[in-house]
């Protein structure tokens, strides 16, 4: 029985790679085989921001475990040694598909003529028998972590915050405020904004790729 790794990766926007291509293979034993890929169908590597890293080949469920975590090593060194800013799932929020949610997906495939694997697209790395075809299910939802209203109102009465802010106290807050937006291109900017002065446009009218 064959095992593989998938390790869901987010670059932080604007930032891309320059891979022209859907797959960039990093490793090919003949065993074991280890791709980086573009999760969107037929869209370049560079045009994205949401990426795989897929390992395939291995013996057991440690081994294809560990081989992850090993590759995950080696994409963080080069992307540090570039700049690019990565998110690798350490602190996303959790969430799984019901059994019967799993269960509901697997017979569908089985109707069409496919054996697959229903799977949650977990943000991080997940390990998983290679066979049956793997089909990834993404989850989505937006949370919601209200303020204390006491701590809010005895801030609105507080006098301090009615003294002017100095530069200092506006730059920080300005950080503070673009990391709750992180993976934005908001964010990018304001930081910058923040510690230099407004951002520089881009010449021509250029957007940033989505």
């Amino acid at each position: 029985m064959a095992y593989s790794f998938r390790h869901r990766i987010e670059l932080h926007e604007p930032q891309s790679l320059p891979v022209s291509e859907s797959e960039l293979v990093l490793e090919d034993t003949g065993e074991s085989r280890v791709v980086l890929v573009s999760r969107g169908r037929d869209t370049d590597i560079s045009q994205t921001q949401h990426l795989a890293l897929l390992g395939s080949g291995y013996e057991s469920e440690v081994e294809a475990h560990r081989a992850g975590e090993v590759w995950r090593s080696f994409l963080q060194r080069v992307f540090a040694a570039n700049r690019v800013g990565a998110d690798f799932g350490d602190r996303a929020p959790r969430g799984r598909l019901t059994t019967a949610g799993r269960e509901a997906i697997e017979e569908k495939g089985r109707d069409l003529g496919h054996e697959i694997q229903a799977l949650t697209d977990k943000h991080g790395l997940i390990v998983f028998q290679s066979d049956p075809t793997p089909v990834f299910i993404g989850l989505t939802g937006t949370g919601f972590a209200p303020v204390s209203a006491d701590r809010f109102m005895r801030a609105l009465d507080a006098p301090v915050s009615r003294t002017p802010a100095t530069l200092q106290e506006r730059t920080a807050y300005d950080l503070f405020a673009a990391s709750y937006r992180r993976g934005t291109a908001a964010a990018f900017n304001d930081g910058r904004r923040g510690a230099d002065g407004p951002a520089p446009q881009r010449n021509g009218g250029g957007r940033i790729r989505e």
